[in-house]
């Protein structure tokens, strides 16, 4: 089981390990609810549609099938960087 030590500030230092498991970056958003038992569960904040909308807008006078699309999903989700 991995330890943290709440700061003066607040703030919680993530170890290592659990931050690459998770593909956490800095400034990366997370979840954080107390259970009933007082437990606490952190988890990613996961992008809603609207967060993204537009990210994806074709450039003028490009046409991108979506197989390249499919591919560059998949190649990014091997990679950890979704």
């Amino acid at each position: 089981m991995a330890t943290a030590i709440v700061t003066t500030e607040g703030y919680i230092d993530l170890p290592r390990d659990i931050r690459d498991q998770l593909h956490l970056r800095a400034g990366d958003t997370l979840e954080i609810e107390m259970e009933k038992d007082r437990a606490i569960r952190i988890r990613p904040k996961t992008l809603k549609p609207s967060d993204v909308s537009g990210m994806l807008a074709a450039r003028p006078h490009t046409h991108n099938p979506i197989e390249n699309l499919d591919e560059a999903l998949a190649e990014a989700f091997r990679s950890g960087n979704v």
